[in-house]
């Protein structure tokens, strides 16, 4: 099964843009218009399943422009017309003329209501700008496995790594030379979300600043501290490891100079 679709630049001839969104000098802002980028998508597994089991997936993202990329992959699990579930895979920049290829489990909760879902993988700018997607229809069926999985989670999804490119390290910068950054510090989309057992978390730089990047339960008190100290301009990632959280709803909190943003976090087991 293979789905045609479009990347965005991040760079226009008539602004600048980070991801999806172009920022034009008077300040006004626009979705930039489809441009030439395939995603496709394959189930390896049968999507026949049991509660409790799981399908895998295969991706892939391509590039055709000659100017860098950026791009989310998420899920959205609809039973009769209705959202159950959605969530990120992955994201990342894809650089000109370049494919980013992957796979990953999508788990199935044990307490799903058997029958037909649809399932849908999109890409674009996560949750709702969406360039392409790639429907599936996954059936629900069987005796329940024992498995303590009570969400649609995502697992084993492979890095987001150029084809010939090294696997980025936990923490990195990733600025590239000729890179459109945003104008303010960004915290872009963390993945999987929901998790099970740990989340990359992306952020964005402008310019060199203190960065704290901070986890919080419901409750307002910190769990977790990313990172605390002085970073460069570029592309960031942290990763959080939730082994020794219980599950919740969390909050991830960047603060890098006069920038705060935020964004909710679940953890499921």
């Amino acid at each position: 099964v293979l789905a045609s679709g479009f990347l965005s630049p991040e760079n226009d001839q008539n602004g600048e843009a980070f991801g999806l969104l172009a920022v034009f000098p008077d300040g006004t802002t626009a979705l930039l218009p489809p441009r030439d980028g395939d995603l496709e998508a394959t189930n390896t597994t049968p999507l026949t399943v049991a509660p409790g089991g799981s399908v895998a997936f295969d991706f892939s993202v391509t590039n055709n422009n000659t100017v860098n990329g950026f791009a989310n992959l998420w899920f959205v699990a609809e039973r009769d017309g209705n959202v159950v579930a959605q969530g990120t895979v992955r994201s990342g920049s894809v650089s000109a003329e370049t494919t980013i290829m992957g796979s990953f489990v999508q788990n199935v909760p044990a307490s799903a209501p058997q029958g037909e879902y649809t399932y849908r993988l999109q890409i674009g700018d996560f949750p709702s700008a969406i360039l392409d997607e790639e429907v599936f229809t996954v059936t629900v069926t069987g005796t329940a496995r024992g498995t303590d999985v009570q969400a649609w989670t995502v697992t084993d999804a492979t890095p987001w790594v150029e084809q010939g490119a090294a696997l980025k390290p936990t923490l990195e910068a990733a600025s590239r030379s000729g890179e459109a950054l945003p104008t303010e510090a960004t915290l872009s989309g963390v993945y999987p979300n929901p998790f099970s057992r740990s989340a990359t978390v992306p952020f964005v730089l402008p310019e060199a600043a203190d960065v704290r990047l901070i986890v919080y339960d419901v409750l307002g008190r910190e769990v977790a501290t990313l990172m605390d100290g002085n970073m460069e301009a570029g592309r960031h990632e942290a990763v959080l490891d939730g082994a020794t959280l219980p599950s919740g709803v969390y909050v991830v909190r960047l603060a890098a100079g006069s920038t705060m943003q935020t964004q909710q976090i679940t953890l499921v087991r």
